[in-house]
């Protein structure tokens, strides 16, 4: 619209859409597009067209709380500040922000329908329309991560402005972060130079894609800072997707004889995570100036309770020069001091020459009924010695019968639990009802699983008010999303009062996974957490492979996999052509090749149909595209078949592999049908299908020549070297590939060789163990049942326990016909057994657990044997002569079934406690039998040499006190490399 001056006589010409003024002879001409109108005027002058108002288009901001699965829709808001008389179409699309360094992107945190090319959408205003709204799905994970951000961006057609262009999204995290926890550790001083103390830092919870910085520093404890060892203070970062990081820490070596000393490393201040457990302390070990020939021992007694005083009996084993001391002091047990005895402590001190000294301890007589109570004599802080025998037990017989209490029972004994299922109902129960009052401790007791993480502990006292009879603990587990093994923990019950525990309600079970504690408890109830979160395996990665075929055979080629699969395996293929031609050198085909569960080759050859014919052509390729794969993963999507023609005058070459007479190499005979009449020549070379070059045969490769006019049917050959080995395996093949010929046609350019494996059968054993006996009934040995090749389905078998010169009645309680299951990839089960303490003086007893494999018959059962050590004293009569001093040697007290030798210092080492003094002698073998170390007088000294990773078994020959050698046995795990 134009306007004319009205201040001199014009008037104002208007129209819908354009007025054009045109100035003739000083008159004013107006043209009206759609109408015409022509006016006179005088004028003087053209004013400016007036602006009109254009509508303002805006794009407001949203927020959302992402969530742990699935997706949820939010919208973006898009409004015009006034309607329009018209439709205006609004183009969106969407951008990182800017802002935001942990952007949202798409799709993994966001997706949106963008009908252009998956780029972009739109939004139509219609006439007097002033509100739309833009669509996006936002995808929940239960990762933790900072809040993200992403823009929705606007661009408007004609007849609009732009007020705000851009929309900002802000995904709110909800997820919480991962838990940092810090882990004791120890190390031996040494004597001069550092020593590396490592500290594990392991992450609880989600990986998480953010580096983790935390701080860490030293405090002292007992040991002095930048004396005894170098403080540190300072950031540390966990790389992103990593579970654990070490702590290093200088420990400064010296001579000087001195007390295990102690500092802590604190964590704190952590990004991206939070902190559990945030102190370690680590403790120094002063291995100077003691003589560790010189050692101090106490013995067990029993006494009755009227005898009045309990005598102990401290000694060395072997005489010193110099004058040693140790501390000593009465600690309660079921027995209580100022009830039953009367505390003593003090220092022995043995000058040179002397070996024995005694303590007595005063008994307390009463006229109230108690079972069996034991409290001990312990020796603490050594001088110039070092301490065989911690404490000793003094046992005080059950006295006054006639006030017998009532039998607690408590059931189930052991038991399996669910994850994501409970609470628990642990029962507890008196055999008879009393006219006292009854009460007992219990507490929970980590074993593998922890609580906080897996369970919620739990600990009090449990009061039987008189006549009554029953009480209940409840259990709560805590369900996650953490994949891992089945996991064990106990409730120990302890300090029982007025009554005693019935322990013929003790009952075998077996689990999967980890070893329990060796702490004796008084009573203990074991339970299994059944994880109810799948564990997955390495996804298996589809291999493919060119190849060469024969234009009168064609070929069928049977495609692996570098792992199998615990589900079925599927893709697509098409064959396209190459330089060959549809229809013309080869038929085109498609299909889904299929692998089944656990194979890692296709259960279907690829078929591949040539078209013969009589026209002589060069070598021809067929593209092979594959797609689509399920439970996999594919090395390439597209490899090539070479079609070689067999038309011409050409000569053929045919191959045949034999078995050598040393049967450790294969010969491959080459030979030629029709004459030569020129030089002939082919490549050949192995190629890996599942058999391994360098581990199951030598990779081989070369050329075979034929000089021209050899004659019809002459022959050359090569030969394949096999590799032999221990390693129990199923069939395996390589390839033979002929290439290149000059000369020749090939029938065929592709051998497939099978490689028997000629190793044992597999098989299980469960091993024969060895335990203490104890004093106190209700302690669960562990039995190691081991697969020496894991089942790619389920295996199963039976158990039972069979008395030896061990009873069922006395010493240990009866397992009848259970079956046990070794799931898939599974390869050790761990069987609890209850056996029965008593303090009798007795013989090494034995029984044996029989078991079969579950299509077989007991008759056929294998035997594991199960030894049991006594560990008590004969009852010593009290005289006024001093005691002679007791010839003894200490027998191993552990072995440390799994070690490390990566050179990190940590458990680098085969150690077998306390074997040092003792004369000995092991032997280390295979699987199979094979030597692979052997030692007299062992020092803990082998680091692993000749054994590469895997489980094998030792056979120790220990000195007993009666001087004859012991047969020890058992298996040890050698691991290198550790996951995270």
């Amino acid at each position: 619209m134009f306007m004319i001056d009205t201040s001199v006589g014009l008037t104002i010409c208007k129209c819908f859409r354009l007025n054009i003024l045109i100035k003739i002879m000083g008159c004013i001409i107006s043209l009206i597009i759609q109408t015409c109108i022509i006016s006179f005027l005088s004028a003087k002058e053209i004013i400016p067209p007036r602006k009109v108002a254009l509508a303002c288009v805006s794009i407001h901001d949203t927020s959302v709380i992402e969530g742990n699965t699935g997706k949820k829709t939010i919208y973006f808001k898009v409004t015009l500040d006034v309607p329009s008389a018209d439709s205006n179409r609004i183009v969106y699309w969407f951008e990182k922000s800017t802002n935001d360094v942990n952007g949202a992107v798409r799709p993994s945190d966001y997706t949106a329908t963008l009908p252009y090319d998956n780029i972009a959408g739109s939004v139509t205003f219609q006439p007097g329309e002033t509100v739309k709204y833009i669509p996006v799905s936002i995808v929940g994970d239960p990762e933790f991560e900072p809040d993200q951000s992403f823009n929705c961006v606007i661009s408007p057609g004609q007849g609009v402005i732009v007020c705000k262009k851009r929309g900002t999204c802000t995904i709110i995290n909800d997820d919480a972060p991962p838990k940092l926890n810090i882990l004791d550790t120890t190390v031996v001083e040494g004597n001069q130079g550092d020593v590396k103390m490592y500290f594990l830092v392991k992450l609880k919870g989600h990986c998480t894609d953010y580096p983790i910085k935390f701080h860490c520093a030293t405090s002292p404890g007992t040991a002095i800072s930048n004396d005894d060892y170098d403080a540190i203070n300072g950031t540390l970062t966990l790389p992103a997707n990593k579970t654990y990081k070490w702590i290093v820490v200088n420990v400064n070596s010296d001579t000087v004889k001195e007390s295990h000393e102690d500092f802590f490393v604190t964590i704190s201040a952590a990004d991206h995570a939070t902190i559990g457990r945030n102190t370690a302390r680590g403790v120094i070990q002063d291995d100077d100036n003691t003589d560790s020939n010189v050692r101090f021992y106490v013995n067990n007694i029993v006494k009755e309770e009227n005898s009045g005083t309990a005598r102990f009996t401290v000694g060395i084993y072997s005489q010193s020069s110099l004058t040693v001391s140790v501390d000593y002091s009465t600690a309660d047990s079921s027995a209580k001091a100022g009830s039953d005895y009367y505390n003593v402590a003090g220092t022995l001190a043995f000058v040179p020459g002397e070996t024995i000294k005694y303590i007595d301890v005063p008994i307390i007589n009463d006229t109230i009924f108690e079972t069996k109570e034991l409290f001990s004599l312990k020796l603490t802080n050594p001088v110039n010695a070092t301490i065989a025998d911690y404490s000793g037990l003094c046992e005080i017989p059950e006295n006054d019968p006639e006030n017998k209490p009532p039998k607690l029972k408590f059931f189930p004994s052991a038991v399996q639990f669910d994850e994501n299922k409970g609470p628990y109902w642990l029962n507890v129960e008196m055999d008879h009802r009393t006219n006292r009052t009854v009460t007992v401790d219990f507490t929970t007791e980590n074993g593998t699983a922890i609580a906080g993480d897996d369970y919620t502990a739990t600990s009090g006292t449990l009061v039987f008010k008189p006549y009554e009879w029953r009480k209940t603990i409840i259990v709560t587990m805590i369900d996650d999303n953490i994949e891992e093994n089945e996991e064990v923990f106990s409730i120990n019950f302890s300090n029982i009062t007025n009554a005693t525990f019935d322990l013929n309600e003790f009952q075998p079970y077996p689990y999967t996974g980890g070893f329990f504690s060796d702490s004796v408890p008084n009573v203990q109830a074991v339970y299994i957490i059944k994880d109810n979160d799948h564990l997955p395996f390495p996804t298996p990665k589809i291999i493919s492979k060119n190849y060469s075929l024969s234009e009168e055979y064609g070929g069928s080629f049977q495609l692996t996999m570098d792992a199998p699969s615990t589900e079925i395996v599927q893709f697509d293929y098409k064959l396209e052509a190459g330089t060959a031609t549809e229809g013309v050198d080869f038929e085109s085909s498609s299909g889904t090749v299929y692998f089944n569960r656990g194979a890692m080759t296709s259960n279907a050859m690829l078929q591949v149909k040539v078209i013969d014919d009589n026209v002589v052509e060069p070598p021809e390729t067929i593209i092979v595209k594959l797609s689509n794969p399920v439970n996999a993963t594919l090395s390439d999507t597209v490899f090539t078949y070479t079609i070689v023609d067999n038309d011409g005058p050409k000569p053929r070459l045919y191959f045949e592999v034999v078995e050598s007479e040393e049967s450790q190499k294969k010969i491959v005979y080459v030979r030629l049908v029709g004459k030569a009449t020129s030089p002939i020549s082919v490549n050949y070379s192995t190629v890996n299908n599942t058999a391994i070059a360098g581990t199951d045969y030598i990779a081989t490769s070369g050329t075979i020549q034929f000089e021209s006019g050899s004659s019809d049917f002459f022959v050359k050959s090569f030969e394949i070297p096999l590799i032999n080995d221990d390693v129990i395996e199923n069939r395996e093949s390589f390839f033979i590939q002929f290439s290149n010929p000059v000369n020749v046609a090939l029938p065929l350019t592709q051998l497939e060789y099978y490689i028997i494996d000629d190793d044992p059968e597999m098989g299980f054993v469960i091993n024969d163990t060895t335990i203490n006996e104890g004093d106190i009934n209700g302690r669960y040995i562990q039995v190691n049942a081991m697969l020496k090749n894991p089942a790619r389905t389920p295996f199963r078998f039976n158990f039972k326990t069979a008395n030896g010169t061990a009873t069922r009645d006395n010493d240990y309680y009866e397992t009848l016909g259970l079956t046990i299951m070794f799931e898939y990839g599974n390869s050790n089960r761990l069987l609890l057994i209850p056996i029965k303490g008593d303090t009798i003086p007795e013989e090494v007893e034995t029984f044996t657990i029989k078991y079969w494999l579950e299509d077989e018959q007991e008759y056929q059962a294998r035997i594991a044997t199960i030894t049991i050590i006594d560990d008590d004293s004969p009852t010593i009569t009290a005289s006024t002569d001093p005691a002679p001093a007791p010839i003894s040697v200490e027998a191993p007290k552990k072995t440390t079934n799994v070690f490390t030798p990566n050179g990190d210092g940590i458990n680098d080492l085969f150690y077998l406690e306390g074997i040092e003094n003792i004369p000995n002698e092991i032997t280390v073998v295979s699987k199979n039998g094979r030597q692979i170390y052997r030692q007299t007088n062992y020092k803990n000294d082998w680091d692993g040499a000749g054994a590469p990773d895997g489980t094998y078994f030792y056979f120790l020959k220990i000195q007993g006190d009666d001087g004859k050698m012991q047969l020890k046995k058992g298996f040890i795990t050698v691991l290198r490399q550790q996951s995270k």
